[in-house]
């Protein structure tokens, strides 16, 4: 069976939120396959029948254990994307944390900002960053962000990538989080 797995990203279910389910899920299965296990078939309840009922019987019960397994194997597959997914972002964290903040400079024109943490999204298709003052910006806006440190970032260089922002949220501690996604022409 083939299984189609989601992408795990920071609009969608939350890798650690599909870990747990689906590992509750597989144990749930399990339960029902022990529950099916300790459940009486036996040849005796079948012989006053026509011939052949208790080989249909044991066949039948054979099918719902491969059923049961056939779940187990569905659900095992999701768990282990959600926590291949889960280390994938522990470790980009780790990476990201052990370097200093990054200057977030140029958001509209000339804001010098430190973003309080800077984060590359898992699948490396955008960025979020969390902000402690009010910066005036909402979705659909244009940043551009200097990824160096310690320098001015130059026009027209690689150290500076205009983003569009998908989102601004305000997080558990009152700062901002915007989520955002770099844009092919980077002349926005």
């Amino acid at each position: 069976m083939t299984t189609t797995l989601p992408t795990i990203h920071l609009n969608g279910t939350g890798a650690q939120n599909l870990e747990e389910e689906y590992r509750a899920v597989r144990q749930s299965v399990s339960a029902a396959g022990d529950a099916l296990q300790a459940a009486t078939c036996n040849a005796r309840d079948f012989y006053p029948q026509e011939p052949g009922a208790w080989q249909r019987a044991r066949a039948e019960r054979d099918e719902a254990f491969r059923l049961l397994q056939l779940v187990s194997n569905y659900a095992e597959q999701w768990e282990a994307h959600a926590a291949d997914a889960r280390r994938a972002r522990s470790s980009a964290m780790a990476r990201d944390q052990q370097a200093q903040p990054l200057l977030v400079k140029y958001l509209f024109t000339a804001c010098n900002i430190l973003a309080d943490s800077f984060w590359y999204d898992s699948d490396g298709a955008g960025v979020w960053l969390t902000v402690l003052d009010d910066v005036g910006v909402d979705a659909g806006d244009y940043i551009k962000i200097a990824h160096e440190r310690g320098c001015e970032p130059r026009e027209g260089t690689d150290s500076v990538i205009c983003y569009q922002v998908s989102s601004v949220s305000e997080t558990e501690n009152h700062t901002l989080r915007i989520n955002a996604v770099p844009v092919a022409n980077s002349d926005a």
